[in-house]
């Protein structure tokens, strides 16, 4: 498993669907596994929030880890490029 700073708790709540698979705010999400929200606040880098179908807490947790250092990356290489971009030019 991937490991997520731990400066601010990460917070990880099921999401409760009707039979027919919605949730009481009217998203659809169709049936299946339970869903769970997954929040966290990164300092400097913001809210990051995710919906994961999984069999329990603990493995949503372990999936948006995941997610959270994909996105932290995918951010930095985009900030490298932007300063490298504007050096050039």
């Amino acid at each position: 498993m991937t490991d997520v700073p731990r400066l601010w708790k990460i917070t990880c709540e099921r999401v409760r669907l009707s039979k027919g698979g919605y949730e009481t705010r009217g998203r659809y999400w169709g049936v299946g596994a339970p869903l769970y929200r997954v929040t966290y606040f990164c300092p400097g880098e913001g809210w990051f929030t995710g919906e994961y179908r999984a069999e329990n807490a603990k493995a949503a947790r372990a999936m948006f880890a995941v997610d959270f250092v994909k996105e932290i990356q995918k951010r930095s290489a985009d900030e490298r490029r932007e300063r490298d971009h504007d050096r050039l030019h």
